[in-house]
This record gives C-alpha cells, sequence and structure tokens, in this order.
C-alpha cells in the first residue's frame, strides 16, 4: 500500500498550473506574500502550482508528450520514487498522533482533547486520497509500456492529483489548529498542578501534608511536560510535511492560519440533487473514463466501459450523499456543544464572582477555569468538523 501512495504523490507533484500566474508573472508584492512564513489557507493552490519542483515540471511533462509512451512511464515512476519518503512521513505522522491521542485525552470525557476524530481522519483522509489516484497511476504507467500517449488522459490525470494534494494540504489545517488548542489546554492543567505542587510543599513544611502529595504534583507536572513535547513534535512533523509539498526547506519555520469558519448560508442552501450532477460532471475519474471510452473500437470492451462509467457515477451520487449526512452530524455535534459551554459559562461567571468576594481560592477559580476552557476549545473543534466537512462535499462537486 505504501509503494502506491508514493506513486500518488508522484501524480500529485505532476499537476499542470492552468489559471494561477507563473511565479516569474507575479509583482514583487505578490511574490512577496506567498514567500514569508505564514501559510494562508486561501493560498494553498497558488502555493502548490507555483513552488512546487515536480508542479513546476509538469508543463515540460506535457510539452514532451511526443516521446515514446515507455520513456514516459519510466519517468512517472521515477517522480514516484523521488516522492516516497514524503508520503511515509504523512503516514507515520498519523500513527504517532492515534498513538498519542490517549495519553492526552486522560480519560476526560468532557474536554477537547478527547476529540480526535475528525482530526486524525484529516490526516489519513489526506494520504487515503492520493492512494485513489496512484491506482490511476500505476494502472497508466504499465499501459503507457505498450500505448499512445494521450495527452487529454494525461492533463485530467494531472490536474486531478493537483487538486488532491491542494486538499491534502488543507486537510491539515485542522489537525494544525486542534493541537495548538490541545497544547494550550495541556499548559494550563501544567499551571494548576505546579500551583498543586508549590502548596503541597508548604503544607509538607508545616506537617500538614505528606511527600506523596508533591510527589503526585510533580508526576502530574512532568507528564504535562512529555505530553506537551510530543505534541510539539506532532505539529513540527505536520508544518515539515507542508515545506516538503511546497518545496520550502525542511528545517524552515512557518505557521498555517487564516482557515475560515464553515459558511452556514451555503449548508442552508445545499441542493443535493444539483450538486450530484456538478459532482457526475466534474469528476476527474469519470471524465478520465469517458476519454478512455471515446478509445476504445472493440464493442465488449465499449459495454465494459460504459458499466464501470455507471458504477461510478452511483459511487459519487452516494459519496455525496453519506458527506450530506455527515454535515449533518457535524452541525449536530456543534449545536450541542455550543448550549454545554453556555451552561458551563454560567458556572464560569459564578466562580469568578466567588473569587472576587473571597469565597473560594485562586485554585479553585482555576480549576473551573480550565473546565470552562475545555469546552470552549470542543467547541472550537466542533467548528472546524464542520467546516472541513463542507469541504469535503465542496471537493466532491468540484471532481473529487
Amino acid at each position: 500500500m505504501k509503494k502506491k501512495q508514493f506513486f500518488v504523490l508522484l501524480l500529485t507533484f505532476l499537476i499542470l498550473v492552468s489559471n494561477e500566474k507563473p511565479v516569474m508573472a507575479m509583482s514583487a508584492e505578490e511574490r512577496s506574500g506567498l514567500e514569508d512564513n505564514v501559510i494562508e489557507y486561501g493560498a494553498v493552490e497558488v502555493l502548490v502550482s507555483n513552488y512546487n519542483i515536480t508542479v513546476k515540471n509538469n508543463s515540460r511533462v506535457l510539452n514532451n508528450m511526443k516521446a515514446t509512451s515507455s520513456a514516459m512511464a519510466e519517468e512517472l515512476r521515477n517522480y514516484a520514487d523521488e516522492l516516497s519518503s514524503q508520503a511515509d512521513e504523512l503516514y507515520d505522522q498519523a500513527a504517532a498522533y492515534k498513538a498519542l491521542g490517549n495519553a492526552v485525552t486522560g480519560g476526560d470525557s468532557n474536554s477537547s482533547l478527547a476529540d480526535y476524530g475528525e482530526s486524525l481522519a484529516s490526516l489519513y483522509t489526506g494520504a487515503a486520497q492520493l492512494e485513489i489516484a496512484a491506482d490511476e497511476l500505476y494502472r497508466q504507467a504499465d499501459s503507457l509500456d505498450a500505448s499512445t500517449v494521450d495527452r487529454q488522459m494525461y492533463q485530467i490525470q494531472f490536474k486531478q492529483v493537483e487538486a488532491q494534494l491542494v486538499n491534502t494540504i488543507k486537510g491539515l489545517y485542522p489537525s494544525y489548529y486542534q493541537i495548538g488548542d490541545q497544547i494550550g489546554i495541556l499548559n494550563q492543567k501544567r499551571e494548576y498542578y505546579i500551583k498543586l505542587y508549590d502548596i503541597a510543599i508548604s503544607r509538607q513544611l508545616l506537617g500538614m501534608a505528606a511527600e506523596l502529595d508533591a510527589a503526585d504534583a510533580k508526576n502530574q507536572i512532568q507528564d504535562m511536560d512529555n505530553q506537551i513535547k510530543q505534541l510539539r513534535h506532532q505539529e513540527e512533523t505536520l508544518l515539515q510535511t507542508i515545506c516538503n509539498l511546497i518545496d520550502r526547506d525542511y528545517n524552515t519555520e512557518i505557521v498555517l492560519q487564516g482557515m475560515p469558519a464553515a459558511d452556514r448560508d451555503y449548508l442552508g442552501a445545499i441542493d443535493l440533487t444539483a450538486d450530484t450532477k456538478k459532482a457526475i460532471g466534474n469528476s476527474y475519474d469519470l471524465r478520465y473514463a469517458r476519454r478512455e471510452l471515446s478509445n476504445l473500437s472493440d464493442a465488449d470492451d465499449k459495454k465494459a466501459k460504459r458499466l464501470e462509467i455507471s458504477s461510478k457515477e452511483q459511487g459519487i451520487e452516494n459519496s455525496l450523499y453519506q458527506q450530506r449526512s455527515k454535515i449533518s452530524d457535524c452541525q449536530d455535534m456543534l449545536d450541542s456543544a455550543e448550549l454545554l459551554l453556555a451552561s458551563e459559562e454560567s458556572r464560569m461567571n459564578l466562580a469568578k464572582q466567588k473569587y472576587e468576594l473571597g469565597m473560594i481560592s485562586q485554585l479553585e477559580y482555576q480549576q473551573q477555569k480550565n473546565t470552562y476552557d475545555s469546552y470552549a476549545a470542543d467547541v472550537k473543534a466542533k467548528e472546524r468538523d464542520l467546516f472541513w466537512a463542507e469541504e469535503s462535499y465542496q471537493a466532491i462537486v468540484n471532481g473529487l
């Protein structure tokens, strides 16, 4: 499976730039906006098109379609080998992130740290999307050895992988934000345990507490430190994966920002029937299959290809329906999280009043604040889940 992923990323990087201006045609101001270390969500398409080495090589590949089909197949396979390490990195990150999940949640069912599903899924989904394209690439690379190159078919494939690569990078944004929230909550908990440790030491000196109380607090602090360190490593790996995919130096320090919120107006006006028709028309797989059909001459082969196309159409219809249902589920979960946060906000306000009146200690107030912040982080996570569900729906409509 891993080897197929490499071929996916190979095709991924063989994308034809169509609508965006080449780097050299940009103004100095436009170039500066793309070359700084802040990676805006809305700029991912332009970054992929203009700065990935293999993407830029794609224009040359298409211009050299007069080359023999076997030479073209060999070139495609060579690209795949070059990208294999990047595919491994994405899968390894997903595995490490999954392994870290239980340690971070600490069994707190009310904490946003327990909400790993969508963030982890975005890592695996990005790789899986590239894997789908790999199957097509393997088949085409094999057939190229004995067939004539159809330039239009390659244009379809190249554009498909460009869209998949852009979608993969964008899919890492929710994970990036989730990691940031987790680090923030862990830092708050760490501060709480530091105060608890200081109190335990003071009580111990007065003979009012056992050494075990301070030791327990110290162990909690060390546990927080370890979890934060692991999350920082996950964050660094994620960012360096993106650096590789947009041709930045491996050690470049970048920051992701600008991920929008879900468009509630758009979600409320979804027309599943109309969108299904668009998705079937835009589908890269179907466009490729239709092109294959037009190149066939044998009646039986044509019949088999038409059945394949019909099956793909049904698959797209089902995928879009399932994604629309997922949007509804995400909306429901966000609504529930917002209600819980509203209730917790009342308790937080009451705790603040009590603290200001000296009715509760700073430690008790901090404990309540930690709980409130966990609910708030959970709302943010659910908002990101809804946004990514919307983005995934639009990706299907647009042809992925």
